[in-house]
C-alpha cells in the first residue's frame, strides 16, 4: 500500500494538471537546520480547445519540463523560506504554430522573527500565469462570507480567452508589546496585477496599497480590546481610482474556557473616481461572533455588516464543526442581504474522510461576493476529490469541480472540470502519472464550449540537508 503522502501527492497532481508546471511545498526544517527541496517534472499533453472558445479552436500539443526548489531554515527566533518554480514549454498551437517559452515562473520569500516582546514578518511573491489556465476554483476560501472590498478582477470575474497575467506583491507586519498589556501592530502591503496579450477586454491591470495601525489593550486575562485605523487605495487601467478609510473598535472576551465572544464596530468611507463620475459610499460596519468548543468540534454564530463601493452587505450564519478520528465535517448555513440582489441563501459544507486505502473530500460553497464596480455576484462551487491506493506502487485519483456564477445584469456562467489520474512509482525516486481531463463552459448568451485532453508525466522530488 502506498504511503499516505503518496496518495495526497497523486490527488495534488490531478488538481494541477492544467498548470503544466510543478510546485512543491517546502519541507519543515528542523530547528536550527537548513533544508533544500527540489522537484523536476517532464510532461507531454494534448488538449483540444484549450481556451474554451466558442466556436472551438483546434488542438494544442505541448511538451514541458518544470523545475522547482524550496529552501527553508528555522531557529527558535527566526524562520526563513524561499521557493520558486518555472517550466520550459515546447508547444504546437492552433493558428500560431510552434512556440517555445519559459512559462509560469513563480517566486516566494517569507521571513519571520520573534523576540520576547515583539515580532516581525514579511512575505513577498511573484507569479506569471496563462489566462487560459485560470478558473473560478483558483480563488481563495469560498467559505468566508461578508468580506467585501476590492479584489483582483482576474480572480473574481469570469475569465475567458487567452493571454498572460503577472501577479506580484508584498506585505509586512510589525508587532510591539506582544507580551505586554499594551501593544501596537503595524501592517503594510502592496499588490500588482498586470495583463498582456489578452483576448478578454474585461481583464484590467490593477494596483493596490494598504496601511493599517492597531492598538491592542489586554484589559484582563480573558478580555482584550482593539482600536484599528486603515487606509487603502486601488487603481486600474480603466482609470478607476478608489480610496478606502476605516476605523474599527473591537473586543474579544472569553465567557468561559470553552466559549469565546468577539465584537467590532466601525465606520468606513469609500471614495471612487471614474471618468466623468465621482461617488462616495460610507456607513457603519459591525461584526459579531460567538464560538463554543465541544468534545467533538465546535459550534459558532456570526453576523457581519460591511460596506464597499457597491453598497452594504449583511450576512448571518451558523456553523458546526464535527471532528472524528478519521474524518472532519464542517457546515455553515446563513443568509446574505444586499441592496441590488436582495436576500440570498449562503453556506458551506466540507467533508474530509480518511479511508483504509485512500482519502475522499467533498466541498460545497455558496456565497455572495462584491465584484469590482459591477455589484454583487452569487457564486456556487462544488468540489469532489477521491484518491485510492491500488497496490504498493500505484494509485488512482478523481477530481470534479463545478462553478456557477450569477451576476446581476450579466450572463450566468457555469464552468466544470473533471480529471482522472493514474499514478505509478517507476522506482524509489521517480513517479509516473497518466491522466485525462474534461472541461466545459456554458454562457447564457454565447453557448457551450468543451475541451478534452490527455497527459503523461514523469516526476521526482528530493531533499537535501547540509
Amino acid at each position: 500500500m502506498l504511503a499516505k503522502r503518496s496518495i495526497l501527492r497523486a490527488a495534488a497532481a490531478a488538481a494541477t494538471t492544467a498548470a503544466g508546471s510543478l510546485s512543491i511545498s517546502p519541507g519543515v526544517a528542523q530547528e536550527g537546520g537548513l533544508q533544500l527541496d527540489f522537484g523536476i517534472e517532464h510532461r507531454l499533453e494534448s488538449t483540444d480547445n484549450l481556451a474554451l472558445d466558442f466556436p472551438a479552436e483546434g488542438r494544442t500539443s505541448r511538451a514541458s519540463t518544470a523545475l522547482s526548489f524550496a529552501l527553508e531554515s528555522a531557529t527558535r527566533t527566526q524562520q526563513f523560506s524561499l521557493s520558486g518554480s518555472a517550466a520550459l514549454w515546447l508547444s504546437e498551437e492552433p493558428g500560431t504554430g510552434s512556440d517555445t517559452r519559459i512559462a509560469r515562473p513563480a517566486l516566494r520569500l517569507t521571513y519571520g522573527r520573534q523576540s520576547a516582546n515583539a515580532a516581525l514578518s514579511f512575505d513577498a511573491r511573484y507569479r506569471e500565469e496563462q489566462v487560459e489556465f485560470l478558473t473560478p476554483f483558483d480563488d481563495g476560501d469560498e467559505g468566508e462570507d461578508g468580506d467585501g472590498g476590492d479584489t483582483d478582477p482576474g480572480e473574481t470575474t469570469d475569465i475567458t480567452g487567452t493571454g498572460q497575467r503577472i501577479n506580484y506583491g508584498a506585505k509586512a507586519r510589525l508587532e510591539l508589546g506582544t507580551a505586554a498589556p499594551l501593544g501596537l501592530i503595524f501592517d503594510a502591503g502592496l499588490s500588482e496585477v498586470d495583463y498582456s496579450s489578452t483576448t478578454d477586454p474585461d481583464l484590467v491591470d490593477s494596483s493596490r496599497r494598504n496601511l493599517a495601525a492597531t492598538t491592542r489593550l489586554r484589559i484582563s486575562p480573558v478580555t482584550e480590546g482593539t482600536v484599528a485605523l486603515s487606509y487603502a487605495t486601488y487603481e486600474d487601467s480603466d482609470d478607476t481610482e478608489r480610496e478606502t478609510s476605516t476605523v474599527n473598535f473591537g473586543v474579544k472576551h472569553a465567557l468561559s474556557p470553552a466559549t469565546r465572544f468577539e465584537a467590532a464596530l466601525g465606520y468606513a468611507v469609500i471614495d471612487t473616481e471614474e471618468p466623468g463620475l465621482s461617488s462616495r459610499e460610507e456607513g457603519s460596519t459591525a461584526r459579531l461572533s460567538i464560538e463554543y468548543d465541544m468534545p467533538d468540534g465546535s459550534i459558532e454564530a456570526n453576523f457581519a455588516s460591511t460596506i464597499d463601493q457597491n453598497g452594504t452587505q449583511r450576512t448571518l450564519s451558523f456553523g458546526r464543526v464535527l471532528e472524528r478520528r478519521s474524518s472532519k465535517i464542517s457546515a455553515r448555513l446563513g443568509v446574505s442581504d444586499t441592496d441590488d440582489r436582495g436576500t440570498d441563501l449562503i453556506g458551506a459544507l466540507s467533508w474530509q474522510q480518511a479511508l483504509p486505502t485512500g482519502a475522499i473530500e467533498a466541498r460545497l460553497a455558496r456565497r455572495v461576493r462584491s465584484v469590482g464596480d459591477d455589484g454583487y455576484q452569487l457564486r456556487t462551487l462544488v468540489s469532489l476529490g477521491y484518491a485510492r491506493d491500488i497496490n504498493q506502487v500505484s494509485a488512482i485519483s478523481f477530481d470534479l469541480d463545478y462553478a456557477w456564477l450569477d451576476e446581476i445584469g450579466a450572463n450566468s456562467v457555469t464552468q466544470g472540470t473533471a480529471t482522472a489520474t493514474y499514478s505509478r512509482a517507476v522506482n524509489a525516486d521517480w513517479d509516473m502519472n497518466f491522466g485525462a481531463k474534461y472541461r466545459l463552459r456554458d454562457e447564457d448568451t454565447v453557448g457551450k464550449a468543451t475541451s478534452t485532453g490527455v497527459f503523461i508525466s514523469l516526476s521526482r522530488d528530493f531533499s537535501y540537508r547540509p
